[in-house]
């Protein structure tokens, strides 16, 4: 059979900008989404930033989520992310 369904997807997008402790943009970074309901590891999202420090994460789902931003400079990490 058919039928008709209407289907309500609710997302948004994540914008912000990474900066470092004198407010400078810092460029290619990687910016993690996780939930912080969800223990699954591909529930992770990510985006890098420009060289502004901007990012966009397309399509986020309604939920709590943690936000970590990482830079690996040749052996240095810097931010708030795992540099394993």
């Amino acid at each position: 059979g058919s039928g008709t369904f209407d289907i309500d997807m609710k997302s948004a997008s994540l914008r912000g900008r990474v900066i470092d402790s004198q407010s400078n943009a810092v460029a290619d970074a990687v910016v993690e989404l996780r939930s912080s309901t969800e223990t699954n590891m591909r529930m992770a999202r990510a985006a890098q930033t420009d060289a502004s420090g901007t990012f966009v994460v397309e399509n986020v789902t309604p939920g709590s989520y943690s936000v970590t931003a990482t830079k690996v400079e040749g052996t240095e990490c810097f931010g708030t992310g795992s540099c394993d």
